[in-house]
This record gives C-alpha cells, sequence and structure tokens, in this order.
C-alpha cells in the first residue's frame, strides 16, 4: 500500500475523507472533533504497531491540522478567535479549566455566536515616538509595529492634554504691536512693543507694557477698567481696554505736546528682533533718552500689513476689533485714549482639533465649519473645548470632547498614523515640550487570520 505522506498535497475535504470523516450541515463542532481524534488515533495505533513512523508522524500533522493543536504556534496566534459550530443556545459553552494551562484551554475555541466584529484599542503616547528630540509633540507620525486589519470604525476613546500652550508667542505673532506717535516739534516715534512668550493674568501684562513704555521716555499707558481689589472680590468695571495718553498724570519737567497717537495691530513683526525697540524721524529729540538710530527699513515695516490676520493677534486678545486706531484728538482735559470695543481675554484657544491621519480615504467627513477661510481637515477626530486654565494637566473631567466616529466605506488596514493637534484658527498647537496621549478603539471585522 502507498499513500501521499506530504499534507501539503491533500484540501481539507480530502483530509476529511481521509480519515472517513462527513461533514454536513448537521454536523457540530463536538461531534465533528471527537471523529477527528478517534479516527486520527485509530490510524496512529496502527501504524506504530507496524513500526511505520513517517505515516505516524502524517496522521499527527493531519489531527494537528483539522483540531488547530496549537504546538508550533505563538500564544498570540492561539489566542486568536476561529469560527465553529453552529450555536446551541441549550448547550453551556463555558467550561471549568485549569489556570495552569490556560493559554492552551483556548484549543479549538469558536465564535459560537458568530460575531461580526472585535473591537480593539490602540494606546498613543507621544512620549514614545519615533525621533522624539526632531518631532513636535502635537505634530508627529507613528509607523505602527503590527498593521491592523480590515478596520471599519475607529473612535476616540479618551484623551490627556497638558495645558501648556502659550496663549501669547512670537510662532503666532500675537507677542507684539506697534505705537506712532509724534509731538509739536515734529518728532516722529516708532515704538515695537514685544511682550515675551507666556500666559498672563491681566495685571501682570498691563504692568509689563506700562514699563517697556515707560523705559522709553514716551508719556502714555495702557489701562484695564476691572478690579477685583473689593471686600466680595467681584469684578470691579466694564472690563475695557484703554491705551493713551493723561497729561494731567505726567510730571510738568516731562510733559510732551503730542499732536498725533496711532495704534497699530497689523503691521507684521520687525525681523530678527525680539525685544521691545523705538525708532525716531526728523525733528529733534526733546528726551534725554538714548534711542536707537534710524532705520529707515524697520520704519517702513510699520506701515506694511502682515499675513496673520488681526484676529489671530494681541490687539484682539486686549479687545481692540480694529486693525489700527488714529485720528484721535487730546481732548480739553488732556486726555487721549482708545478705548477697545470688548474684553480683554488673554485665555488663549477656546477649542482644539484632533486630527488622526490614517492615510485611508474612502472615510466620511464629520467636521465642517461656518468659517468663511476654508473647510476644516477631513482628519479631525474630536473637538476640544477648553474649560483648564493655564498649565494643568487636563484628563476628560477638564474639558469637553465631542467626537464622532470614522467609518470607512469598506474594511481598510492602518499602519501608520499622522498625530496633529491645532487650536480653533487651524494653527499648530505647541506644548512646548511636553507630550500629550489618548486612546483610539478600532472595530474590525472578526477574522479567523
Amino acid at each position: 500500500m502507498s499513500i501521499n505522506i506530504n499534507i501539503e498535497d491533500y484540501t481539507m475535504d480530502e483530509l476529511f475523507s481521509l480519515l472517513s470523516i462527513n461533514v454536513d450541515s448537521k454536523s457540530d463542532y463536538t461531534t465533528i472533533t471527537k471523529q477527528i481524534t478517534d479516527s486520527a488515533d485509530t490510524y496512529i495505533s496502527t501504524f506504530e504497531k507496524l513500526n511505520k513512523r513517517d505515516i505516524v508522524n502524517f496522521f499527527k500533522e493531519v489531527k494537528t491540522s483539522l483540531l488547530g493543536v496549537t504546538q508550533n504556534q505563538t500564544i498570540q496566534e492561539q489566542n486568536i478567535l476561529t469560527y465553529s459550530n453552529t450555536y446551541n443556545p441549550n448547550k453551556p459553552y463555558v467550561t471549568s479549566i485549569d489556570t495552569t494551562s490556560m493559554f492552551n484551554s483556548n484549543n479549538g475555541a469558536g465564535n459560537p455566536i458568530h460575531r461580526k466584529t472585535v473591537s480593539k484599542l490602540l494606546n498613543i503616547d507621544s512620549r514614545f515616538r519615533e525621533n522624539y528630540f526632531i518631532t513636535s509633540s502635537s505634530d508627529y507620525m507613528i509607523d505602527l509595529p503590527y498593521p491592523i486589519h480590515n478596520v471599519t470604525e475607529l473612535t476616540l476613546s479618551d484623551l490627556e492634554i497638558p495645558s501648556t500652550y502659550y496663549a501669547i508667542n512670537t510662532a503666532n505673532q500675537s507677542n507684539y504691536f506697534w505705537l506712532n506717535c509724534s509731538d509739536s516739534s515734529d518728532n516722529d516715534y516708532f515704538l515695537y512693543i514685544v511682550v515675551p512668550d507666556g500666559n498672563y493674568y491681566f495685571d501682570t501684562l498691563i504692568g509689563l507694557i506700562n514699563a517697556i513704555i515707560s523705559k522709553f521716555g514716551l508719556p502714555f499707558s495702557v489701562i484695564f477698567n476691572l478690579s477685583y481689589k473689593n471686600l466680595g472680590g467681584v469684578g470691579d468695571g466694564n472690563g475695557l481696554t484703554n491705551i493713551g495718553v493723561n497729561l494731567a498724570d505726567i510730571s510738568s519737567n516731562e510733559q510732551i505736546e503730542m499732536t498725533h497717537l496711532e495704534i497699530n495691530f497689523e503691521a507684521p513683526p520687525l525681523l530678527n528682533v525680539t525685544t521691545s525697540s523705538i525708532f525716531m524721524k526728523s525733528g529733534t529729540d526733546h528726551h534725554t533718552h538714548t534711542y536707537d538710530s534710524i532705520d529707515a527699513n524697520k520704519i517702513n515695516t510699520y506701515f506694511l500689513k502682515s499675513q496673520i490676520n488681526f484676529q489671530q493677534r494681541l490687539g484682539w486678545m486686549l479687545g481692540y476689533r480694529k486693525p489700527i486706531y488714529k485720528d484721535a484728538v487730546m481732548d480739553t482735559l488732556g486726555q487721549l485714549f482708545y478705548t477697545s470695543e470688548s474684553i480683554m481675554d488673554l485665555l488663549g484657544p477656546q477649542y482644539l482639533f484632533l486630527l488622526v491621519d490614517d492615510f485611508n480615504k474612502n472615510i466620511n467627513s464629520n467636521f465642517f465649519t461656518s468659517s468663511i477661510n476654508g473647510l476644516l481637515p477631513s482628519t479631525i477626530i474630536a473637538r476640544i473645548a477648553i474649560k483648564s486654565p493655564a498649565f494643568n494637566i487636563q484628563s476628560q473631567n477638564d474639558f469637553s470632547v465631542y467626537s464622532e466616529s470614522r467609518y470607512y466605506y469598506g474594511p481598510v488596514n492602518i499602519n501608520k498614523l499622522h498625530i496633529k493637534i491645532i487650536d480653533d484658527f487651524g494653527r499648530p498647537l505647541n506644548l512646548n515640550n511636553k507630550d500629550f496621549s489618548f486612546t483610539l478603539r478600532l472595530t474590525t471585522v472578526y477574522s479567523v487570520t
């Protein structure tokens, strides 16, 4: 008798036929398993007595193949669910097992309720990104250590973000503004006021700006009409900002007859200038202070317009709703002020967007905007409303997250991700080298492989 002992030459049906097992629609998992075991063991025992080791090994392979014996599989492979027989609700499928052989107890475990999908959780933490020191924690790429196959849905599960971004920062051009003034001697002053990057309490910011103005000897000041210095600790005032001059507050030997004051919130920043500076042209300097030499190029910058919308700049944060203020006239009391139209707001972004790009295009876009500036990125997975003050670690209790599941129009594979956080203006969020983390829930089509 000659028998082909190369198991790779057999189909699954041929292996069942070899063991004289008939599988039909009424067959169940337990019965088939017993038939495979009994038949294979009979052949193994027979050929062992005949000392036919090659045939014995062949039937052991047949048994292994049909029963899914996992002696050569990894633990991960052993834990993969497989489809099995028709589910019988009256039959108990949970059996007590020996915990010492927990992994082996899954041998042959099936999917009796025919579950169609399986959920998986993917933890993402910017601390563990590649090229840590040359990438941003809020804008980086991930190559997953293993691909996730047959994904049909992706949802944000949880999120932790430190609020370590700066409301006032150089990158967003929200850290400076210009003042231009003239006196009766036809001196023309251009004051470039730069605020160091950071987050500020209103009193601190106003004091800092006034110190800069005073340093250059100009008779201007910034006043914020709100105070909490009362017994009730309640805000007292209208919350508006005033920038200008009150000659009554200046000593007689320092008084200058001002003829013009202009505030410019839309001019671009000075290149390679990181500190406040003053430039003067024409006339004779009435002050004893030393000024920078005349620089036509720097003065010309004042008359240009930045590409950054003034709504994103320091003037808007101070409450001013126009890019330029000019033509104010000093009143009879010696006062010349420009008053803001709105309340000072130094809190920074009101909300953020989390973007997860999985490089699959057959997805639904969930987030839209009424902005005239264009559409939101289709890769947005969540909108995060900020409730916690600066420099706090924000968990889900500190902000409101609205997330819509991302559905794919057919199963997709995910093996790399582009993670990004942007603010309400679509600008990249700088967490100042702090990290953030979140978890994605992925729904995948159930598979036996």
